[in-house]
């Protein structure tokens, strides 16, 4: 076989993707919510310490709350809290970040 086709045929073989799945890939953000669907366990525990009745149950039992009002959020974090699984994590607003720096002399 020449070396001109061997090249040819390396190079029309598709390439493996080595990477892995990042362990993001089960979470979706939905204003100030993230939710990570792999560690949630349906329980609903967050919808129900949610002062401000942000989520609406699932229809599917056993799958995470929907995020039905993101603009109602009071940025309480009492679903992350609720939460036993650590699967919801709360995006503050940027205002509300602290951001130190080091004082020039």
């Amino acid at each position: 076989m020449p070396k001109s086709q061997s090249k040819k045929e390396k190079k029309q073989q598709p390439k493996k993707n080595k990477k892995q799945q990042p362990a993001w890939s089960n979470v979706y953000t939905l204003g100030p919510i993230t939710f990570d669907l792999a560690r949630c366990a349906g329980c609903n525990l967050c919808m129900e310490a949610c002062i401000s009745d942000v989520f609406l149950p699932s229809q599917q039992e056993g799958k995470a709350p929907q995020v039905a009002f993101p603009g109602d959020c009071w940025y309480c974090g009492s679903c992350v809290v609720a939460c036993n699984k650590d699967a919801i994590r709360l995006n503050e607003l940027l205002r509300n970040r602290v951001h130190f720096r080091p004082r020039v002399k």
